[in-house]
């Protein structure tokens, strides 16, 4: 039996999780064990989640205060007998990987699952922090070669774990997608969605500059946004301030998504900066035309039904070309995300190599 622990930060709503929990889903349980060390932690109710697909979580201290942090790390992995450690927190990985290597732990893989923008406050103690991207690791990996050679370098050499997705669940369904519509009031509309946290990154503020542009053009239009954080009152007071409450639908942090995929008209994801974005292939994964912000790494598109553009063009090419794009006969995408490597069962199966390899290498 391989132990392993997926240490992160706070284990709430998002891409990091839903990446993680997809691969303890079809993880072997016969031979792996999986545990979650996190911290920050918002909403305990998100364990449930992870002890569904067999795996334990355990809380520790913020990492705002990085000693008591880093003192019960060290006594609980102490107490623990793990083969390996993958940490997530990016340029942050260093204080856990530091921590592991003092506590006994062989294995220790940086797992990198973002970049940077230079416009975030945060981006300074970035740079700096990736620095040590490689102090205390003994293997590298990352979900996209962008985000692998903004935390080792370029030239680095590291394995790419991908995000996935499962296609027995995120897939084109056509009757779901009309429920869901009729459930949302919504029959002709043109629907644009977009998933992510309210935060800087996602660049909410040009999403609904975009989205004003293009309810100019198509008066019979929505927005769905679905997610949380810091950024939200100021979001939608922007969007009371341009007149747009009666068209922007909001669902909070539902993670009862793939019925909005197959609702969706296109996707927009026009982020400040990603890895490689869960959301992205989900909503590929169940035909949704996408629109990525040139700042998303090319590896993300799938399927013919994706485009990239500039977040320096004008709003009104973006809305031409989101209009293309609903035109579009939606078709089931499925040996489009097999072919392109997303297929989470073939992922897993990687992936249970790659821990192997790991554990006897050590």
């Amino acid at each position: 039996m391989i132990h392993v622990a997926f240490i992160m930060n706070a284990f709430v709503p998002g891409g990091i999780k839903t990446l993680l929990l997809n691969y303890c889903k079809k993880l072997d349980r016969s031979r792996f064990t999986i545990d979650f060390i996190i911290c920050q932690n918002k909403n305990s109710s998100d364990f449930d989640q992870a002890r569904n697909v067999g795996a334990s979580v355990i809380e520790l201290p913020p990492l705002t205060r990085p000693l008591r942090y880093s003192v019960a790390l060290y006594r609980f992995l102490r107490s623990q007998h793990y083969d390996a450690v993958i940490t997530t927190m990016n340029s942050i990985n260093v204080l856990p990987l530091l921590v592991s290597k003092l506590a006994g732990v062989k294995t220790r893989v940086s797992y990198s699952l973002s970049t940077s923008h230079p416009s975030e406050p945060t981006t300074l103690v970035k740079q700096l922090l990736r620095i040590f991207g490689k102090v205390g690791a003994t293997e590298y990996a990352a979900n996209s070669i962008l985000a692998g050679e903004w935390l080792y370098g370029k030239g680095a050499d590291f394995t790419i774990i991908p995000n996935t997705v499962d296609t027995e669940v995120f897939h084109y369904d056509q009757n779901l997608r009309e429920t869901i519509r009729a459930n949302l009031g919504l029959t002709s509309e043109i629907i644009l969605g977009h998933i992510g946290r309210f935060e800087k990154q996602k660049n909410h503020e040009f999403l609904v500059s975009i989205f004003e542009e293009f309810h100019r053009r198509v008066e019979d239009s929505k927005l769905i946004l679905v997610g949380w954080g810091s950024q939200r009152d100021r979001i939608f007071e922007l969007i009371r301030e341009k007149n747009l409450l009666d068209s922007v639908i909001y669902l909070g942090d539902t993670e009862d998504i793939v019925g909005l995929y197959n609702a969706f008209d296109c996707f927009i994801l026009p982020s400040l900066y990603e890895g490689l974005p869960v959301v992205g292939i989900e909503a590929q994964a169940c035909g949704c035309p996408c629109v990525f912000a040139d700042t998303i790494t090319r590896e993300t598109s799938a399927t013919e039904s994706t485009i990239y553009i500039s977040l320096k063009a004008p709003f009104s090419q973006w809305c031409e070309e989101i209009l293309t794009l609903t035109q579009r006969t939606r078709e089931d995408t499925t040996t489009q995300i097999v072919d392109s490597g997303f297929d989470l069962v073939s992922a897993t199966h990687r992936f249970e190599h790659y821990l192997e390899s790991l554990v006897i290498a050590s």
